[in-house]
This record gives structure tokens, C-alpha cells and sequence, in this order.
């Protein structure tokens, strides 16, 4: 009687799933960016806008200054403590290759207090490019300095400020 014998090899389906699980992790933790596919003639009326929180247990945060592209924020320049929320938006024309900036201050208070404790800055940035065929928004919130007592978590989109 004759033998029949076989051999093998998952290492193709391990070497697959391995990079199938790469893949998914590297799109997972990309928060750097936020990457949305628009047209060429893009105009800000409708963008994603950022989204200011203030998780602080105590600290009353005021919109001080905003320059260059930042609208006022909606609802209010206030952020109250304990989850108290900003949206800003960048207002202009973006073509291609531009990007649009806009700087803010907030001023810290003691929520039961006018008197100042510091400071918070930093610059909310929108940039259209293309890649390939696909135009993309890239959003960013960039130089971010603090003299008040508190420390902050960031996405493309979104900062969260909280108790230092």
C-alpha cells in the first residue's frame, strides 16, 4: 500500500493577519490628522471646526484674542469648568496648498474670582492639499503654551484642558 503524505505551511496566513492587525493599529492611532476627502473649491462655511473643553475642577476659562482666520466661538467665549465647551471655526476661502491660522487666548480665573491665575494660547491651523486624485483637509491645533495651573490632552480637532 502506498503511503500518501502531505506538508503544511500557515506561515502565509500568520504573515497576513499579522499585517491585516498592522494596518488596523496604525489606522487606530493616527489622531494627528483629521483627513476627509472634499473638493477643490472648498469653502470654510461648512468646515469641521474645534471643539474646546474645559475639564478643570475650578478654572474659568475667556476668550481674550483671537487673530488672523478664528471666529468668535460659539455659544459663548466663556468655558465654565466641569466640561464647559467652545466650538471655533476658521473662516476664509482655502485653495490648494494654503493654510488658513488663527490663533486664541483664553484668560484663567478662579471661577468664583475675576482675578486672572494665566494664560492658555495656541494657533488652530486648516490646510487643503491633494493627494493623488483625493483633495483632503488636514486640521491641526499647534503651539500650545500655558502660565495657568493647567495641563491639556490634544487631537487634530479637539484640546482638552484639565487641572495641572
Amino acid at each position: 500500500m502506498g503511503h500518501i503524505t502531505g506538508t503544511s505551511n500557515d506561515q502565509g496566513s500568520n504573515i497576513g493577519v499579522i499585517l491585516v492587525l498592522f494596518l488596523l493599529l496604525i489606522i487606530v492611532k493616527c489622531p494627528f490628522y483629521v483627513i476627509q476627502p472634499v473638493d477643490e473649491s472648498y469653502s470654510l462655511t461648512a468646515n469641521p471646526g474645534f471643539y474646546i473643553t474645559n475639564n478643570t475642577s475650578n478654572i474659568r476659562l475667556n476668550v481674550t484674542l483671537l487673530t488672523d482666520s478664528a471666529s468668535p466661538p460659539t455659544p459663548t467665549s466663556i468655558l465654565i469648568p466641569n466640561g464647559g465647551e467652545n466650538r471655533i471655526e476658521l473662516s476664509g476661502q482655502l485653495s490648494l496648498g494654503k493654510t488658513l491660522r488663527g490663533s486664541v487666548r483664553y484668560n484663567a480665573a478662579l471661577s468664583n474670582s475675576y482675578i486672572s491665575i494665566g494664560n492658555l494660547s495656541f494657533t488652530l491651523e486648516q490646510t487643503l492639499t491633494k493627494v493623488g486624485y483625493d483633495t483632503y483637509l488636514f486640521s491641526s491645533i499647534t503651539g500650545i503654551s500655558s502660565t495657568a495651573p493647567v495641563r491639556w490632552n490634544t487631537t487634530s480637532t479637539r484640546l482638552t484642558i484639565v487641572d495641572a
